[in-house]
């Protein structure tokens, strides 16, 4: 493939052998939006090497932003919400970009998210159910301290008149 300079894009192949099994998709495009590599293949069937992205909305925000970055949005060519990172390779025309569906970015974010609402529902309930558990054996105690002074009143007053009628 021409991009400007001849480019051996065989070690592309060892580069996505290393980093893409967390990837739905990585690849090169050139600054006017022509696809030169994409990794895999059949990553994406609406893309060919040689297809142009240059109206896509995802490349357009990735053009105007510079050496580096990530975009999210939907993807024309994958027809799903996606998050794409990117870098300009440098002394080239080109950018590498990877991308991921944004429900897979964020599963592990969703499921940490679930397990800390659960958990923080389950610890609020018991610290709830605690401190009614204690609340009724305040009361229960205030209550049996005010019989126990009531009857010992009563007897206070029984022994007074008693004494007084001995």
């Amino acid at each position: 493939l021409w991009a400007g300079a001849l480019y051996d894009f065989a070690a592309f192949d060892d580069l996505y052998r290393r980093v893409g099994r967390d990837l739905r998709v990585m690849g090169l495009i050139a600054h006017d939006g022509t696809v030169l590599i994409l990794m895999p293949k059949d990553a994406v069937p609406a893309l060919k090497v040689g297809a142009s992205v240059a109206t896509n909305s995802l490349f357009r925000a990735a053009s105007r932003n510079p050496e580096a970055g990530v975009v999210e949005g939907f993807g024309e060519s994958t027809a799903q919400n996606m998050i794409y990172g990117y870098e300009r390779v440098h002394g080239y025309d080109m950018t590498i970009f990877a991308g991921q569906p944004r429900d897979v970015v964020l599963a592990p974010w969703r499921d940490r998210r679930r397990t800390t609402l659960m958990v923080t529902t389950a610890a609020s309930a018991f610290i709830g159910l605690l401190t009614w558990v204690l609340g009724q054996q305040y009361a229960t105690r205030r209550r049996m301290r005010e019989i126990e002074s009531t009857h010992a009143r009563r007897v206070e007053r029984q022994t007074g008149a008693l004494l007084n009628f001995a």
